[in-house]
């Protein structure tokens, strides 16, 4: 298990700066939004405002999670709000942790935003990707 993602869900210090390795985009960390079981989100802010970055050493899942991020504002255009601003890798004391910058909205999570619009369309795009959940294992 990764030095970031214990159980204990340990953070990385405010003020750090988490450099893409591919794009080579900084982001300062500015304080801890909330993390799970597929990662740690964080508020951050970069030269162009404040962003949301999810950081998790599980690509699969990040990937899993950006592909449906994005066919949720392909069913519903620009009204859902979400999109993927920086997807990159970034390395820890010698782990590869994946990460993906959305811009921040203060408010709710996608989650409860997704309730409370109450659209059938959008339960129906992430019911129709558990049976692949399921298949995994997770």
């Amino acid at each position: 298990m990764s030095m970031l993602f214990n159980t204990m869900h340990s953070s990385l210090p405010h003020g750090m700066i988490i450099k893409g390795k591919w794009n080579g985009k900084e982001y300062k960390i500015r304080r801890l939004i909330g993390s799970g079981e597929n990662g740690t989100v964080y508020l951050v802010e970069s030269n162009q405002g404040l962003y949301a970055l999810k950081l998790s050493a599980e690509s699969l899942e990040i990937s899993h999670e950006i592909k449906m991020i994005m066919r949720l504002n392909k069913a519903q255009g620009s009204s859902l709000g979400f999109s993927v601003f920086d997807i990159d890798d970034f390395t820890y004391h010698g782990e590869v942790y994946t990460f993906y910058v959305m811009p921040y909205r203060q408010g709710a999570s996608i989650e409860r935003y997704l309730e409370k619009k109450a659209k059938k369309d959008y339960l129906h795009l992430f019911f129709l990707n558990l049976p692949m959940k399921l298949n995994r294992g997770a």
